[in-house]
């Protein structure tokens, strides 16, 4: 979302300046667990070199308690600067099945993908890290608008599947 305002004490996400509005979603979805002790996420892409970590700042901020932690994941070796001691980075590409058999041995409360929106690490990562999230927890999938219309061929690198053996894949796994 536009607007890169700090979250002041007392406000919520959904009255920052907006941009394609998710925070005001993911304020909906995650507000139960701001209080959570042990809360742990794990976001899949730190966004581009220009505007690297805005997200882990954003959640960093959001889940205050000092017991919260995120893991962080991207191909780019500057997601490095964003390691402290409540979030941690792993370098490596989503679409390495290893890679996401190792990082689905942790439990997770959340697991937020907005890596590289192409359709075949989507599927892949659900498939192998959605059993990872606690009962209760969360799976989101930013940017799947990327499976339909004019997008659709930038994103599906040639595949032949339609949007709707995506999204049927998807709820296939989670039958």
């Amino acid at each position: 979302s536009l607007g890169r305002s700090k979250i002041h004490s007392g406000q919520l996400i959904a009255n920052r300046p907006k941009g394609h509005d998710y925070l005001r979603k993911y304020e909906f979805f995650l507000s139960r667990f701001v209080n959570k002790p042990g809360y742990r996420m794990m976001e899949l892409g730190a966004g581009p070199d220009w505007n690297i970590g805005a997200s882990v700042h954003l959640w960093e901020e959001y889940f205050w308690r000092s017991d919260f932690r995120l893991h962080v994941v991207d191909l780019k070796s500057t997601v490095e600067k964003l390691a402290n001691e409540r979030v941690s980075v792993t370098i490596g590409d989503l679409g390495d099945r290893n890679l996401l058999n190792v990082l689905a041995s942790s439990a997770y409360d959340v697991i937020l993908d907005d890596a590289s929106h192409l359709w075949i690490h989507q599927l892949l990562a659900f498939e192998i890290l959605f059993p990872s999230v606690v009962p209760g927890g969360l799976y989101i999938i930013e940017d799947i608008e990327t499976s339909f219309g004019t997008r659709r061929g930038a994103w599906s690198q040639g595949a032949e599947i339609d949007s709707y053996t995506v999204l049927s894949h998807l709820m296939a796994l989670v039958a």
